[in-house]
């Protein structure tokens, strides 16, 4: 279920955070015994850290990877004015697009040589790989019957027809048929006297 793969991915991050503050500690106590064997002076190592994860939006996967090739991970910046965002962007189909996750560096490392280095900067995933919704479509109206009758209120009718059924998740089909009334006058009776 989602709660239980909820609880142990935050039980999963809990351990990695403590693992990485662990490797950081006992780095830092090699640093330090190795500067007294040296009798220099205690160097603090700073690792590389970055920033959090900036979502970029789901592109065309054909655009996505031109656009990798001239280093440009963020939709908004190929935009020009024979390629608007929209033809930029994929919203929804079989295969997906390309979503780029950016961040970057907050302070690189200060000690190179015994700081980490910078994890990567940019991640590639697919993104909006489901169907398209398909909205309903009707066929034109057809023409109205016969009124049901000559007098005293009948009823006319109409129908249309479905030319395309609703798909996952598009607009449902309005009314197919309509009814008015008609002849609504009085039929004449003869006069009884």
């Amino acid at each position: 279920t989602f709660k239980r793969q909820s609880a142990d991915c935050r039980s999963e991050l809990k351990n990695l955070r403590n693992t990485v503050c662990g490797s950081k500690k006992l780095k830092q106590e090699v640093i330090t015994i190795e500067a007294k064997q040296r009798k220099g002076a205690r160097l603090e190592i700073n690792d590389c850290s970055v920033g959090a994860w900036r979502p970029q939006e789901c592109m065309n996967t054909k655009v996505a990877q031109q656009l990798e090739k001239q280093g440009i991970y963020n939709p908004q910046k190929a935009v020009t004015a024979r390629r608007p965002l929209k033809s930029i962007l994929h919203k929804c189909g079989p295969g997906g697009g390309i979503q780029w996750f950016l961040r970057g560096k907050v302070s690189p490392p200060q000690t190179p040589q015994y700081g980490a280095s910078c994890p990567p900067l940019r991640l590639k995933t697919v993104c909006n790989d489901f169907e398209c919704p398909v909205n309903c479509k009707l066929s034109d109206w057809e023409g109205w019957s016969a009124c049901s009758k000559s007098c005293d209120g009948g009823l006319k009718r109409r129908i249309r027809g479905v030319t395309v059924y609703p798909q996952w998740g598009g607009d449902e089909c309005d009314a197919t048929k309509d009814e008015q009334t008609c002849n609504a006058l009085s039929c004449d009776r003869p006069c009884l006297l």
